[in-house]
C-alpha cells in the first residue's frame, strides 16, 4: 500500500511556485512518494506502527514536505546533495538537518 502522508500540492505550496512543465511536475511527483516512503520506513524501524494512509501528527508531516523539498532540489545537482550560493559566493550544501530527523520521531541507531 502506497504511502500517502503528503501530496503534490503540499510540496508544490512549500516550494512557493508551481512546478514549470512536465518534466518537473514528474519530479515533483517522484520526489513526494520517495519522501512519503523515506519518512515511513524511518518511523517503522524505530518501532512505530503507523497507518500509510494517514499521517501520526503535524510534525511527520511536516518532516516529510522538507524531505521532499531537499530531493526534489537535488535533480541535476552533482553528486549527492544540491548546492547553492549565498551572494557573496559561499557555497550552501544541504543535507538531512536535526530538524528533519526531529521532526520525524525519534532518531534510530545507526542512522543519520
Amino acid at each position: 500500500m502506497p504511502v500517502t502522508w503528503i501530496t503534490v500540492d503540499d510540496v508544490a505550496g512549500a516550494l512557493g511556485q508551481p512546478a514549470a512543465g512536465v518534466a518537473d511536475t514528474d519530479w515533483l511527483a517522484s520526489s513526494t512518494a520517495a519522501a512519503n516512503q523515506l519518512a515511513f520506513d524511518w518511523r517503522e524501524a524505530a518501532g512505530r506502527t503507523d497507518d500509510p494512509s494517514i499521517v501520526p501528527n503535524d510534525s511527520t508531516r511536516q518532516g516529510a514536505i522538507l524531505i521532499a523539498l531537499e530531493q526534489y532540489r537535488r535533480r541535476g545537482a552533482i553528486g549527492d546533495t544540491a548546492i547553492t550560493f549565498t551572494v557573496t559566493g559561499v557555497p550552501i550544501i544541504p543535507g538531512w538537518s536535526n530538524i528533519e530527523k526531529l521532526l520525524l520521531g525519534p532518531q534510530i541507531p545507526g542512522f543519520g
